[in-house]
């Protein structure tokens, strides 16, 4: 249970990295996002090697088809993550102001990455099977909403300039008929 609890300890560093790169500034906590995503990976990893024993995937040969989705979420994680918004493309420097970038995969939701790491997370349980990675999958999934509800409603306000026009023109995160159009059309 103990990594359990330290994946859910990511969330706390994503959100002080958050507050640091709006207030305080502070050089030695930059490194907080990337010490969360590998705390997150290591106790997701011990968690899923513990259980595998008593898993769906230890008995059932079709439990492993949930990995392949699962595979391709996690990928598109990463993906819009680090990925999707190369630094040329991220940042339109015009003199004392930072732009979204609103193309691509940020044409169909604010935050592409929690769907798809919620989707990741969601295989996962399923191929388990497991109450600890059923609970892993809705807590560590919902923390992931709350973080992005924190950069949605403070962080992203604060960096972007024109973060109030991208919050008009894109769904938060469920994908509408049009965002899905928009992402398709303006892909790279």
């Amino acid at each position: 249970m103990g990594w359990f609890f330290a994946g859910a300890a990511a969330f706390v560093l994503f959100v002080l990295y958050d507050i640091n790169s709006v207030v305080w500034k502070k050089k030695y906590l930059q490194s907080f996002f990337s010490l969360g995503v590998l705390l997150l990976l290591a106790s997701t990893g011990v968690c899923l090697l513990r259980e595998y024993e008593g898993s769906r995937l230890a008995r059932s040969l079709s439990a492993w088809l949930y990995l392949i989705p699962g595979a391709v979420s996690f990928g598109q994680t990463v993906y819009s993550l680090f990925f999707a918004l190369p630094f040329t493309e991220t940042y339109v420097h015009i003199p004392g102001k930072t732009v979204v970038c609103d193309r691509g995969m940020y044409a169909l939701c604010r935050h592409p990455g929690v769907l798809w790491f919620c989707f990741g997370y969601l295989f996962l349980a399923l191929a388990w099977g497991t109450g600890l990675i059923w609970g892993m999958a809705i807590v560590y999934s919902l923390l992931n909403v709350g973080y992005v509800i924190l950069q949605d409603r403070w962080t992203f306000p604060r960096t972007f300039d024109d973060y109030e026009g991208y919050r008009k023109r894109v769904p938060f995160l469920i994908p509408t008929a049009g965002s899905l159009k928009r992402a398709w059309d303006t892909r790279r």
